[in-house]
């Protein structure tokens, strides 16, 4: 016998996935929630893209979607300085790395 979610339970999880929906300000597409692998379907208007995920998924990401993620990756690592110091270790390790030849990491 598969194992799903009461009743009560569903209804509670997919409110809470609603509400996060409107506060990121993405459109709901599709998905009903059964268990914490069910499908979800977001429209992000700000980059015209469909985000395929699950609501587990969509619930424990910070921007529910996969391009506001990088966005603000990018916006945080934009204009970043770096000291002598650590300019001077990056480039250490990366003359101290073993040559690959080409050939995958593994």
């Amino acid at each position: 016998m598969v194992y799903t979610q009461q009743k009560a339970v569903q209804i509670e999880k997919t409110k809470e996935t609603m509400q996060r929906i409107e506060d990121r300000e993405h459109l709901y597409i599709e998905g009903t929630y059964q268990d914490k692998f069910s499908r979800l379907v977001v429209f992000c208007p700000k980059h015209g893209t469909d985000n395929v995920t699950t609501f587990t998924n969509y619930k424990r990401s910070r921007t529910g979607c996969s391009c506001c993620g990088r966005e603000q990756v990018s916006s945080k690592l934009t204009n970043r300085e770096f000291s002598q110091e650590t300019i001077n270790r990056q480039s250490e390790s990366a003359y101290s790395r073993p040559e690959r030849g080409g050939k995958p990491r593994k």
